[in-house]
């Protein structure tokens, strides 16, 4: 994300707009309690946003080959089921997703890379799924045009979303073999 802040709040009012619009009063009445980010319910206020992240998808499927690879690895969610992972490794990948929103993700809150990175001495591949949410592909787009790099390349890639590099795995890494190695 290229503002987290200003995003959450974006998907924020998007949710508040299609609940209100499909005359989901139950989520209204949620989001309006929560209120805007940054949640003051941490993790467990983030999580209920991402589980209503579908309503903002539309119609949108994933690859079959991605739910396959995925239905096959047997990681489960949040990968917490590989089975390279002992119990209480398990157990340290949830307790690292938690760590993750209650301590590192406020640390990005004031971090915006339209402002904050807009040249790097880098090569720049961006994969953006047509899927995504609208609240994360516009100011990725903005910062993409903003930004000063030795290259740069915008991918759109079709059927697929916020998962695009697992969702779109063969055109990753035909990027990476043909186009971003040069």
């Amino acid at each position: 994300m290229v503002d987290p802040l200003a995003t959450d709040a974006a998907i924020y009012r998007d949710l508040v707009t299609t609940a209100m619009s499909t005359g989901n009063g139950d989520l209204v009445a949620s989001l309006a309690t929560m209120g805007p980010p940054p949640y003051s319910g941490g993790t467990i206020d983030y999580a209920f946003i991402a589980g209503h992240y579908a309503m903002l998808e539309g119609s949108y499927t994933p690859p079959a080959a991605y739910m396959r690879r995925g239905t096959d690895s047997g990681v489960g969610p949040w990968g917490i089921l590989g089975q390279e992972y002992g119990p209480l490794e398990k157990l340290n990948v949830l307790r690292g997703l938690i760590d993750l929103h209650s301590v590192m993700y406020p640390q990005l809150q004031q971090l915006d890379l339209r402002r904050d990175a807009t040249s790097l001495q880098v090569p720049v591949h961006l994969l953006m799924g047509e899927h995504e949410l609208a609240a994360r592909t516009g100011p990725a787009k903005e910062w993409f045009e903003l930004l000063q790099a030795p290259d740069k390349h915008w991918y759109s890639l079709p059927d697929s979303g916020h998962s695009v590099a697992f969702e779109q795995a063969d055109e990753l890494h035909r990027i990476l073999l043909q186009e971003a190695r040069g």
